[in-house]
């Protein structure tokens, strides 16, 4: 999964005009993330484990309790706003 991250930030970063020094902040973020070993994504059709976050209106969601009224989408915000849909 972070391989397929790092070739889409590259590809990202090639089509925009960003600068080079945040580029260079991106990848070394990234190295930092992927040394840490706390990189165990999922993969298409893999199930998610239960978990209880905080949604968007600072309210704690889980996902079981979510699913149970259907499909859920997880959207990350940066800056540590993480809401259920």
């Amino acid at each position: 999964m972070i391989i397929n991250l790092k070739e889409d930030i590259k590809e990202l970063q090639q089509e925009s005009d960003m600068p080079e020094e945040l580029a260079q902040k991106i990848d070394q973020a990234n190295q930092k993330l992927e040394e840490s070993g706390n990189v165990n994504g999922l993969s298409q059709g893999d199930e998610a484990p239960d978990f209880t976050l905080f949604n968007a209106v600072k309210n704690e969601t889980t996902l079981s309790q979510e699913l149970e009224t259907g499909p859920v989408v997880v959207v990350f915000y940066r800056g540590g706003m993480v809401s259920l849909l």
